[in-house]
């Protein structure tokens, strides 16, 4: 945004949390961190979300080839050692991430949603023309 710094956000959530802390209430801050989103992505669940989305089943079978049970090596000090079966992730540099990441990240904001509409999650809302 305009005229604003990368620690205004920080300064929002800090005063956000000294805000809800004098209120009294029961609360809690996450912060997601998508860094590592594909090491930790579990292919099942991969194939179950894009099903559930309307994928047909020849697309799933075409991108299960891509991404499942890929052989992977580690280099220790810049030499293979060795190969083993990955279960879950997918490798850098494979056509499909940003259309993959687009899926997992929408199931995420969807989860979220439907838990705050089914009021198992409360948002603090901030306002966005709050001037620091």
């Amino acid at each position: 945004m305009e005229k604003r710094q990368i620690v205004d956000n920080i300064i929002l959530v800090q005063e956000a949390i000294h805000t809800n802390e004098e209120s009294g209430e029961a609360s809690m801050v996450i912060k997601l961190d998508m860094v590592n989103t594909f090491d930790r992505v579990r292919h099942f669940f991969i194939f179950k979300t894009i099903r559930k989305m309307g994928f047909n089943e020849k697309v799933v079978r075409w991108i299960s080839s891509c991404i499942s049970s890929p052989w992977i090596t580690p280099l220790v000090n810049g030499i293979p050692v060795g190969f083993f079966k990955a279960t879950r992730g997918l490798w850098q540099g494979c056509p499909m991430l940003p259309l993959l990441y687009i899926i997992m990240a929408k199931t995420l904001s969807r989860n979220l949603e439907r838990a705050k509409m089914d009021k198992k999650l409360i948002v603090l809302s901030i306002d966005r023309n709050v001037k620091i």
